[in-house]
């Protein structure tokens, strides 16, 4: 379950974190201050943080001890990680313009 989150979830937040930044954009110059959209985005940015280590590790706990493979549980584990780590850097860079500009530009 916790890969799938991360899989899913992860880039599903991303992408709602930017709808729903896109949508407070006018609330936001009214009230002349980017809380709203730092807020939105720090809560995905937790949310997809918490499912890729929580996706990590289940990549950890499934990895085989020996050099057979046994199924696809550990790959599917490790790509929804590097989609989690992907998604989290993706709300990174979606942060960074409220920090420099004003809601109003």
């Amino acid at each position: 379950m916790p890969t799938f989150l991360a899989l899913l979830g992860a880039p599903t937040a991303a992408l709602t974190a930017l709808t729903i930044m896109y949508a407070l954009v006018p609330v936001s110059c009214g009230w002349q201050t980017n809380a709203a959209l730092l807020a939105c985005s720090l809560i995905a940015f937790v949310f997809t943080v918490i499912a890729t280590v929580l996706a990590w590790r289940d990549w950890r706990a499934g990895a085989p001890a020996s050099a057979q493979v046994s199924g696809n549980r550990p790959f599917l584990a490790l790509v929804g990680t590097c989609v989690g780590a992907m998604s989290a850097l993706s709300l990174l860079a979606l942060s960074i313009p409220p920090l420099l500009l004003s809601a109003c530009r």
